[in-house]
């Protein structure tokens, strides 16, 4: 999440396509988030927390910005997205959702002897349902989208909605399906570093200046129109002196 913000950040200036402009910066707070879980996470010495409940609350949080993400970036598919705004909002997201978990206001997602709550697996659930309406939406246009990076997206957000239901089903935090849940985890990053990270800086052009490519092949098609158009015009002038 961290090398994909670097690299849209850098780029920020030539990238006129808002949505990876958006996800891009949202990518900061997922990062942030999916370190501080880790830190929280029982036995670390960092938060030396006695139970389980604040690495699960945090994980929730970073999957509900990284799948809000992709539902905002597609507001700015077609138009530029005001980056120090979108910086600055997801960072404010993010600073008020650590700081309602780290005072104990965000609603247990973990409870020792228990499990795992009905508000976590709802939080599971509405995140999938969030990348689910993502890949639809994404479908849908997917001729903004360089054909090349189209099915690794898609491969991300497939996985992604796999792992987040992983996440529903198990009791104990080192068990099998928390385990095959970031597994799959691993594979959803691993395509979107594919997509917007690999594929970037190794064909940096046909990403970052694509919507300049589709522009030019619109205005061509302009004006191959327009030509037939205007050499009638000339004739029929012509005809009538």
């Amino acid at each position: 999440f961290v090398a994909m913000f670097l690299l849209v950040w850098n780029a920020r200036r030539e990238i006129e396509n808002g949505f990876l402009l958006c996800v891009g910066m949202a990518s900061l707070s997922v990062g942030v988030l999916d370190w501080l879980h880790s830190m929280a996470y029982y036995g670390m010495p960092i938060f030396e927390s006695p139970e389980r409940n604040l690495a699960t609350q945090l994980w929730v949080q970073g999957r509900f910005v990284q799948a809000s993400s992709f539902l905002v970036a597609l507001r700015y598919l077609k138009r530029p997205a005001p980056v120090g705004r979108v910086l600055f909002g997801w960072g404010a997201l993010t600073g008020l959702l650590f700081g309602a978990a780290f005072m104990k206001i965000f609603p247990d997602c973990y409870l020792d002897g228990v499990g795992l709550t009905p508000f976590k697996r709802g939080m599971e659930y509405f995140v999938s349902l969030e990348f689910a309406v993502a890949l639809v939406c994404i479908l849908q246009r997917r001729d903004d989208f360089d054909p090349e990076i189209l099915p690794i997206m898609l491969a991300f957000l497939g996985t992604a909605i796999i792992s987040e239901l992983c996440f529903t089903l198990y009791a104990d935090v080192f068990g099998i399906f928390n385990f095959l849940g970031h597994v799959l985890k691993v594979g959803e990053c691993a395509f979107l570093y594919k997509a917007l990270v690999s594929v970037g800086l190794r064909r940096p052009y046909a990403l970052l200046y694509r919507e300049m490519k589709l522009r030019e092949e619109t205005m061509e098609k302009t004006l191959l129109g327009i030509l037939p158009i205007c050499s009638g015009c000339k004739k029929i002038r012509d005809s009538n002196g």
